[in-house]
C-alpha cells in the first residue's frame, strides 16, 4: 500500500499535466482562429515574398486576395509574370525600379495602378519590410497590399470640384470686370 501511494500521486500529477497541456493547446487554437478571422476581415492582403524572388511572386498570401484582385492565389503561383504584366504601363518602370531598390534599403512603399481580372484598374499601396534570419541574412519581405482606389477617386472628385470653383471665381471676376 505504501508503494501504491507514490505511484498514484505520480499518476494524478501526470493526468493534471496532460489536462493542462490540452487546455493550453485549445487556447492556442482559439487564439490562432481569432487571429485568422481578423486577418481575413482586413481590407488588405498580407504577403511573404522571398528576398530574391525573380520574377516577383509571394510564397504566402492572406486576406481575401481573390476579392481584391479577382485572381486566386493558384493563378498567381502558376503565372510568374502576372503581377508585372498587369501593372499600368505608366507605372511599370517606376514600380519595378522601386522593387529592385528595396533589396538594398530593406523597405518599400509604392503606390501603383494594377489591372484586376475584370479588366478594371485599382490603385494599390504596396508596402514591405525585409525580415532577416538570426545571423542578419535577408530571408523574405513581409508586406501589405491595400486597395486605395476609393481614396484616389474621392481625391480626384475633390480636385475637380476645386477646379470648377476656381473657374467659377475667375469667370465671375471677369464678368464683374466687364460690367
Amino acid at each position: 500500500e505504501l508503494k501504491a501511494r507514490p505511484d498514484q500521486a505520480l499518476h494524478d500529477a501526470n493526468l493534471r499535466a496532460n489536462a493542462e497541456r490540452l487546455r493550453a493547446e485549445q487556447e492556442l487554437r482559439r487564439a490562432e482562429q481569432r487571429q485568422s478571422a481578423i486577418i481575413q476581415s482586413l481590407p488588405m492582403v498580407l504577403y511573404l515574398e522571398a528576398y530574391d524572388a525573380s520574377p516577383r511572386r509571394p510564397n504566402y498570401v492572406s486576406g481575401d486576395f481573390e476579392a481584391i484582385t479577382g485572381f486566386g492565389y493558384e493563378q498567381l503561383a502558376d503565372q510568374p509574370n502576372l503581377w508585372a504584366d498587369r501593372l499600368h504601363s505608366e507605372d511599370r518602370d517606376r514600380v519595378i525600379a522601386a522593387i529592385e531598390a528595396r533589396r538594398k534599403s530593406g523597405r518599400s512603399s509604392i503606390e501603383y495602378r494594377w489591372q484586376c481580372a475584370d479588366g478594371s484598374y485599382k490603385h494599390f499601396l504596396d508596402q514591405a519590410v525585409l525580415l532577416k534570419d538570426g545571423d542578419g541574412r535577408p530571408v523574405e519581405f513581409a508586406g501589405t497590399l491595400t486597395d486605395i482606389s476609393e481614396q484616389r477617386s474621392l481625391e480626384s472628385q475633390l480636385m475637380q470640384a476645386q477646379k470648377m470653383e476656381a473657374i467659377g471665381q475667375l469667370t465671375g471676376g471677369i464678368a464683374h470686370d466687364f460690367n
